[in-house]
């Protein structure tokens, strides 16, 4: 029988650096912390998972809530610059979303490798 891992000490076991990593774990492994996976099950599950759609589904649609992300930590220009270089946003708005977008593509990227890395190298 293959050995099970709960989702609970998995999340635990990866040392989350903040809560929108936590919050992407939750989005990439959609599971109640009680439940109990194969390291197998576990890379399917994430392997089917579409970052782009993911990502698109974490942006906001309130300006106010793209600002109060931004205002966070303003070093997230750089996300924002990165949608102007790469998407030719113009509008604040769409700035503003595209910068978010970039940043949970990143956010969830990292903590899948997280997670693939601690399976490889613990299970």
């Amino acid at each position: 029988m293959k050995e099970k891992i709960k989702i609970k000490e998995l999340k635990n076991a990866l040392n989350l650096s903040n809560d929108d990593e936590k919050d992407v774990f939750i989005t990439l492994l959609d599971y109640g912390e009680n439940t109990e996976l194969t390291k197998e099950e576990i890379k399917k599950e994430i392997e089917e998972k579409d970052i782009t759609e993911l990502a698109e589904e974490l942006v906001d649609v309130y300006t106010v809530d793209l600002l109060e992300w931004y205002n966070k930590d303003i070093n997230r220009i750089c996300y924002m610059s990165e949608a102007i270089k790469l998407e030719g946003e113009t509008s604040g708005f769409d700035i503003l979303a595209g910068g978010q977008f970039f940043y949970w593509q990143e956010k969830l990227e990292k903590v899948k490798e997280k997670i693939e890395k601690y399976l490889d190298e613990n299970c």
